[in-house]
């Protein structure tokens, strides 16, 4: 969106940790809470809390609502993509109103992205507000670290990615802390070369004998290592989130045959890391005076004897540029694999659904979503004459689309 316009430079983008987030937060509600152990007043009086703080449990959601309060203070407004604040210079679907700025956030860290104006004069009105103490980093190199991914910017064109986190995996218990005897246990596990993706153990039998289960120990490193995945997978590297869906089934009764799977998309990450990074061009993005046209695909691969719930995954892409993806494991079990293509293709148009108006506002001269399945069979249901009611209902979203 901030590619759209003109005088939108990356090289100015800043992020903004704010320090005293939950020293600042004050409570709108009168709240009580024990003293620590260790104070006289513990066991005799409660304490009145005027600000939140770390570690209490509802210290997230008072954050946030104070957090939300300053952002409207400073006027900025929240879209329908959650996370994501920006700040016009009247209302968003006015057609006279101008976008000045996009304000991603990731708890108490903000990403600002100017248009026209200064970032940094944006960042110390925000603190203004809300009597922040903040640290503002701009570009060191055309390099910026936010929400444990790089940015790597220029005018034309933001790279993204964890090659930093990727190239540094928590290691297997007694391997030691450096790179290469990670690699060496890599080596030790039947791999694919490094360009090719490893593909899982078949699940489509059922084995003829019970597979070994991890120890406590092996099982908790397992989980570390899994979780280390996801973070990359959901934010930098589509190709590994698949893998990750297939490994998640089995975390609370991991298998050998896990780990070594984890182990090969480790090193095939490591492998692919300086190769496999998001891209987003300025000459992708059409101009605000133009139309935008956007393109999704969405697919699923049917259960099997060793897992009956249904795979599902979705791209949405602009020209060359994978925007955003998921893919995940469906609950429901589908009674055929036309009805499996209906629901992945249903959670991907629900995600358009919250992206479109947002989209709109920007591109005011007209937005197109299009939306591909491999199923000719779900065209002709969408379609009926004599559609279910949940077939029904995906059909009227699809034609307001």
């Amino acid at each position: 969106m901030a590619f759209a316009h003109s005088d939108f430079d990356p090289r100015e983008i800043v992020v903004a940790d704010v320090k005293t987030a939950y020293l600042m937060d004050l409570c709108s509600d009168s709240l009580y809470v024990h003293p620590p152990k260790d104070h006289p007043d513990h066991g005799k009086f409660l304490w009145l809390l005027n600000h939140t703080l770390y570690r209490l449990c509802d210290s997230g959601n008072l954050w946030d609502r104070s957090r939300n309060k300053t952002l409207a203070a400073a006027g900025w407004v929240p879209s329908s993509v959650r996370g994501m604040w920006w700040k016009w210079t009247g209302k968003p679907e006015a057609p006279t109103s101008r976008l000045l700025g996009i304000l991603p956030m990731f708890v108490d860290d903000f990403a600002i992205l100017p248009i026209g104006r200064s970032a940094v004069q944006l960042a110390r009105e925000i603190a203004a507000k809300g009597g922040y103490q903040m640290k503002i980093t701009k570009p060191k190199n055309r390099i910026l670290r936010w929400a444990g991914m790089d940015f790597n910017v220029s005018w034309d064109s933001v790279h993204i990615h964890q090659t930093e986190y990727l190239l540094s995996p928590p290691l297997p218990k007694g391997m030691g802390d450096s790179a290469d005897s990670f690699a060496s246990v890599l080596s030790s596990v039947p791999t694919p070369p490094p360009d090719l993706f490893p593909l899982p153990p078949s699940s489509h039998e059922l084995p003829s004998e019970p597979p070994r289960l991890l120890t406590a120990q092996e099982g908790k490193a397992f989980r570390e290592r899994l979780g280390c995945l996801l973070w990359v997978a959901q934010n930098t590297r589509p190709d590994l989130l698949q893998g990750y869906n297939q490994l998640s089934r089995h975390s609370s009764a991991s298998t050998h045959a896990d780990a070594d799977y984890l182990l090969s998309l480790l090193c095939y990450a490591q492998h692919t890391a300086t190769s496999r990074i998001l891209r987003i061009s300025r000459s992708d993005v059409p101009s605000t005076s133009s139309p935008l046209s956007t393109k999704s695909w969405s697919d699923v691969a049917l259960g099997s004897a060793g897992n009956v719930h249904l795979q599902s995954g979705w791209l949405f892409t602009l020209k060359s540029a994978i925007l955003h993806w998921r893919a995940f494991s469906q609950k429901r079990v589908a009674r055929s694999s036309t009805r499996a293509e209906l629901y992945a293709a249903h959670d991907l148009v629900d995600f358009l659904e919250c992206l479109l108006p947002v989209l709109r506002c920007v591109w005011k001269a007209g937005v197109t979503a299009e939306v591909g399945v491999d199923s000719n069979n779900l065209l002709k249901l969408v379609s009926s004459e004599m559609p279910r009611p949940t077939e029904r209902a995906l059909q009227s979203i699809i034609e307001s689309l």
